[in-house]
């Protein structure tokens, strides 16, 4: 009764096995993009404002990835890359520790040219004001900035507009 029972199981996994070797499983970029679901990467280094924005998304329902600071932004954003997997929109907060969000940005700009890349939406998040932090923005790569604290209309505006073009 056993060795019948065990018999059967081992022919189920094989079973399995032919299947999964004819079978493509598409990658979660690609069943990200079949859902429309926004991937984005959150960098943010204030605990404070990283937990408003993560409320943000995840009442909207969207997938993410988090980075403390510029480096780890260029990190996670290669890391994904060389996985297939690509963000829809980069929430980049433009002063931290480290490596700041405008030097980051200019470094995903020269990875994105070099290897041929799609240009990622990158939007900065700053609580600065003025015509020099925005020239500064501007200069770096970036296609947009809000200001702190974000509004979820507005950047859930931003991600569905980023989300037609794609």
């Amino acid at each position: 009764m056993i060795l019948s029972h065990i018999k059967r199981k081992i022919h189920v996994v094989r079973k399995m096995e032919t299947i999964s070797s004819v079978v493509k499983i598409p990658s979660v970029n690609t069943l990200l993009k079949i859902s429309k679901i926004p991937y984005l990467l959150i960098v943010e280094d204030n605990d404070f404002q990283l937990q408003t924005l993560l409320l943000i998304v995840n009442h909207l329902n969207y997938k993410f990835e988090v980075a403390k600071n510029g480096m780890m932004a260029i990190d996670t954003f290669k890391q994904k890359v060389n996985q297939n997997m690509f963000f829809t929109l980069i929430l980049m907060d433009i002063c931290m520790p480290i490596m700041g969000g405008c030097e980051a940005t200019e470094i995903i700009r020269k990875y994105e040219e070099t290897n041929n890349l799609k240009r990622t939406y990158i939007c900065g998040i700053t609580a600065d004001k003025g015509e020099k932090i925005e020239a500064k923005i501007v200069k770096s790569g970036m296609d947009n900035v809000l200001k702190k604290p974000v509004n979820a209309i507005i950047l859930n505006e931003i991600i569905n507009s980023v989300m037609a073009k794609s």
